[in-house]
């Protein structure tokens, strides 16, 4: 049997794909690709920092709040309900240690 042969779309998808690929490998092992790439990475990280300085800067100047503002918010929520649900489990175990020692007062005085 005669052996399949690729569409002509793959063909053409192929004989562009490999030189391309390795000149791509080829750059990105290079010291100056990772010296690009640290340049870049820091320089976004930058922008974001002013962007989000200044982003704080207007919504507190609107008096309101701000990313950091919710997330401290979210946090403290988190160990107000954190501290209920064990407030409210101490509530339940000393509420069940009444009605045992109610029941037994009861008893005693029933006799």
């Amino acid at each position: 049997m005669a052996k399949p042969t690729n569409p002509r779309w793959r063909q053409a998808f192929d004989a562009v794909e490999k030189p391309l690929r390795e000149r791509a490998e080829a750059i990105a092992g290079t010291e100056e690709f990772s010296r690009a790439l640290m340049l870049l990475f820091g320089a976004v990280t930058t922008a974001r920092r002013s962007a989000r300085g200044a982003s704080t800067y207007l919504l507190h100047l609107a008096n309101l709040p701000a990313h950091a503002d919710l997330r401290r918010l979210a946090r403290q929520v988190g160990t107000l309900e954190n501290k209920v649900e064990h407030l409210a489990a101490e509530v339940d175990r000393v509420a069940r240690l009444l009605e045992r020692g109610g029941g037994e007062q009861e008893k005693r005085r029933a006799k």
